[in-house]
This record gives C-alpha cells, structure tokens and sequence, in this order.
C-alpha cells in the first residue's frame, strides 16, 4: 500500500511540473485567451467587440470617452475559447476623472491580456 501511494505521489508532482513548465498554456486554453481591445477613443474597439460577440455587448456612440469600464465578454473563435475585453480609449488629455479611471482601468486589462489588439481609425492621422 505504501509504495502505491509513493507512485501515485510521484504521478501527481510529475503532473503539477508539467503543469508549471508550460507557461500557462493549459490555462489558457482551458480558461480562454484573455485578449484586450485597445486604441483611442472613437477608433471602433466596442463595434468590433459587438461585431465578434454577434451581439450589443458595448455601447457604441460617436462621442469620444463612452466606454469607461472594461467590457468582457467569453465566446469561441475558431473552436478555441477566448475573453474579449473592449476597454475605454486611450488619449493624453483627458482631464474628467472618471474617463481617466478608466484608462487606468485599459492599461490594468492590457497587462493582465495575453494578447493586445491595438484597433485604430485608419481614417484618423496619427498624432
């Protein structure tokens, strides 16, 4: 009985090892591939997001700063589990507080991603 449990101890650290060694591939795969929408207010981040979710997930206006909270949603792209957050726009001269909280709100969601789709207005020149 005790070299049976000493093998089954053996099985389950080999088990979390690997687990450890890929890099969080498994959660990620398991959990769905965490993707942040990002760019300037205004360049189409909530319509793609609405467009992707087949749905009215976010707001979607023509005035600048709508989006203040990170918007999320789960669905399957190509069989494959992801989380979609649409984030507010990103600019430098924000001065209202709440659309800079959410800003900060953007950059936090960006960090915690494993990919950043960065979606800009190609009608728009860049500063």
């Amino acid at each position: 009985a005790l070299s049976s449990a000493v093998g089954e101890m053996r099985e389950i650290r080999r088990e979390i090892e690997a687990e450890l060694e890929d890099g969080g591939r498994g959660e990620a795969v398991r959990d769905g591939v965490r993707v942040a929408i990002l760019g300037p207010p205004n360049a189409g981040k909530s319509s793609l997001l609405n467009l992707l979710a087949r749905r009215d997930a976010a707001i979607v206006s023509p005035i600048e700063g709508t989006t203040r909270d990170v918007v999320t949603v789960s669905l399957q792209l190509g069989g494959m589990p992801v989380v979609l957050s649409d984030t507010a726009g990103l600019r430098s001269d924000s001065e209202d507080p709440i659309e800079r909280l959410g800003m900060v709100r953007s950059a936090d969601e960006a960090a915690k991603a494993h990919v950043q789709l960065w979606v800009f207005d190609a009608s728009t020149p860049v500063p």
